[in-house]
Parts: C-alpha cells; structure tokens; sequence
C-alpha cells in the first residue's frame, strides 16, 4: 500500500542548516522523497500536527503550512486516482507519476519548476550561481514557460550565441552551461525526464593562470600586528593562515566545524561541497601552528569562536573577504582572496616536491580512479608530513 507523509529529510541542509520539507512516498519497502522547496530547523517542525508543519518561529509560516498541506492533500487525492494500478507499480513509477501533474502536458515537466524546487538543496555560492543562470534562460525564453523537452542541442547552440552576443567571457558561459547541466543530471536522477542535450554539445572554458602568492608577501600577511581597534581585522588575517595550516582547508568548512570534528588533535570532516556524493573523510593533524589558533579562538556553538559571532555563513564570508581586500596594500600583493590559502598551500606543496596524489588528497579532492576509490586505503600521515613541509618552508627550514 503506497502511504505518504511529510517529514523532514536528513540527507542535506540549506545553508543556513535547515533540514528540507519533504513529502516521502512508502510503497513496497521503498521510499521516496518529493522536494517541497521549503526547508526548517528540526526544533520547528511540527510533524503535521494540526495540519501546522512548520511553528511560528518560522518566516511565513502560515502560508507555509498552508502550501505544504494543499499539495499534500492533491498528492494524495492524485495516488488514490490510481486505483489498483498501483500494486503493479515501484515507489519510483509513482513518484514520476505523482510529479508529471497537469503542469507536465505532453512535453514533460516545466524546467524552472523543477529547478526552483531543488535550488534550495546547494550551498550559498552554488544556489547564486544557479540563479543567475535561472534568470538568462527566463530572459531567453522572453518570460515564457518551457520544459524540459524545449532544451535541445540546438537550443543550446542558440544560447550560446546569444550570450556571446551581450559580451559574456567564455568562462561566463561556461559557468551557466555547466550550471544548467547540473540540472539536467539532477531532473534525469529523479526520473523527471530523459532528455539530455549535452551529448553533442561541448561545454568551452578557458584556464586562467593563477598568480602565485609570493613567500614574501604570505609572510608580511603572518607578520602584521593589529591595533586593539583592529580584532576583526586580525581575526580574518587568522582565519586565513587556519586555512592554510589545515591545508588549503575550504572557509565553507571552517565555519560549520564544531567540536565533533576534533578528535585527538585531528581536524575529520567532509567537505561541504561535495558532501553528497559520500566521499571519503578528510583528517588534518593540527600542527602547532594550527593549535595555537584554535586555543586562541575555541568556540561553543562552533568549533571556532569567529563563527559563532555571525548569523550565517553568507554574512562571515562576505565580511572576511572585505577584509582580506584591505591587506592587499600591505603586503603588496594585488590579487590576494580568502582562496589564496588553499592555492598557496597546493603551490608551494608542489614547489618543494610533494606528491601530487597527496596534494590532491589533502585538498580533499575526490579520488577518480578504480582503484582509489575502491581498494587503496590512504594512509592520512602522508597529509600531516606533506603539511609539515609545507609549513616549515614558509618558516624557511625546508631542505629539498
């Protein structure tokens, strides 16, 4: 018998933490889970009680709860449409049936439906760059709806063109092309449609080289000394550093580490940004260096104070990367982001003769062979030498 409910879903939060409001669909041992869009606080959630799903502590409640118990009622009203027909179906068969409702017509579902309904599930920097692609396919469609099926090769050709006609860079395009195929990956897995245009369209992009960070100008960043007026200031120059002592580690990461990430001075964790796909974890001994700043800003709520003192990851990335700006000048280094650490860290790992694997490891890329994947166990002392070295280079002890 298919059953469904409303529940919160554990596999992913917003950015802001929350957990997404689901509708599961229970058929023959199997489940199902149908985006709702909204997303809530496990503390909030209400389980339906009352027909209420979200409490009042949540922005736009009420039309919330009113959204989500409507289009569970037309789910359900749709499932018992069914009839017997449902025994000879999968959980699977009935979500794809259970989604293609009238907005879904003879050419497939409408893609910005389906696109705002998932939107949520991606990390700050991601869900911009994915709404701004939203908005060119709206502006080339001149406000029109379309779906799914509307996006051939040829389409895609078209907006090529297109863009390159209002002065998009290559790279540009090729951000909103690859954007716009997340979305086609994501709609085929969830079984919403089998189109998929890419085959015969090859995404361009051109490389730009990346400045090297000078060993000078990274120690002058060490160096500087702050005024009792300056915290922030010698907060963010510490975050910095905290990234490339932990190994280029990513600020999306830092700022969600609490104290279940330490384990006997090792920094475990997985990193947000590909957290879905279950990769292996990635474990960072503290160096000295490192430890010392963790002492010097050892949080509650986080693992680092710094992140407790903001309201979201978007407002300390943003405050962090002005001030990161501002030590441009100081030490004369024009190009120097937040993202310096972890280029930095690669360079010079590479510059002294560490392994590439290991680098590649210790920036906690994903492992694309076989047999990295399946049967080589990584021994993560590789990681806390190579990070050793690295760090002793800028101290000017590395001996090649």
């Amino acid at each position: 018998m298919a059953v469904i409910n409303v529940k919160l879903s554990k596999k992913y939060t917003n950015n802001d933490g929350e957990y997404p409001i689901v509708y599961c669909l229970s058929h023959k041992s199997r489940t199902c889970d149908i985006t709702s869009g909204f997303f809530c606080f496990e503390k909030y959630f209400l389980k339906g009680n009352n027909d209420k799903y979200v409490s009042y502590h949540k922005k736009d409640s009420k039309e919330i709860n009113q959204e989500i118990t409507q289009t569970l009622l037309n789910l359900k009203d749709k499932l018992k449409g069914l009839g017997t027909n449902v025994d000879s179906m999968n959980a699977p068969e009935i979500k794809k049936y259970l989604i293609s409702d009238e907005v879904k017509k003879s050419k497939g579902m409408k893609f910005m439906d389906y696109a705002r309904s998932i939107i949520g599930y991606y990390e700050f920097n991601t869900r911009a760059s994915l709404e701004q692609t939203l908005k060119l396919l709206v502006d080339f469609f001149n406000g029109k709806d379309f779906y799914f099926d509307d996006i051939t090769s040829g389409v895609l050709r078209n907006l090529e063109y297109a863009w390159k006609q209002q002065s998009k860079s290559i790279n540009t395009r090729g951000i909103h092309f690859r954007n716009l195929r997340l979305i086609f990956n994501r709609a085929i897995a969830d079984e919403v449609t089998e189109k998929y245009p890419f085959k015969s369209f090859k995404i361009k992009s051109v490389r730009k080289a990346k400045k090297e960070f000078p060993l000078e100008s990274f120690n002058k960043l060490k160096n500087l000394t702050f005024t009792e007026n300056e915290v922030l200031k010698e907060q963010t120059r510490d975050v910095f550093l905290l990234s490339f002592y932990l190994c280029g580690a990513n600020l999306n990461d830092i700022y969600y580490w609490t104290s279940e990430n330490l384990k006997k001075n090792k920094i475990i964790f997985v990193r947000n940004k590909i957290k879905r796909f279950e990769p292996e974890k990635v474990e960072i001994t503290l160096q000295p260096e490192a430890l010392d700043l963790l002492n010097k800003y050892k949080g509650k709520k986080h693992l680092f104070s710094f992140a407790d003192n903001y309201k979201n990851y978007k407002t300390f990335k943003d405050n962090v990367a002005k001030r990161i700006r501002s030590f441009r000048q100081l030490v004369d280094f024009d190009d120097l982001t937040m993202y310096y650490a972890r280029y930095s860290w690669a360079t010079y790992a590479d510059k002294i003769g560490v392994d590439r694997s290991v680098i590649g490891k210790s920036l906690g890329h994903q492992e694309q062979s076989v047999a990295g994947r399946f049967y080589i166990v990584y021994e993560w002392a590789k990681t806390d030498i190579a990070n050793r070295q690295v760090i002793d280079y800028t101290l000017g002890k590395h001996r090649a």
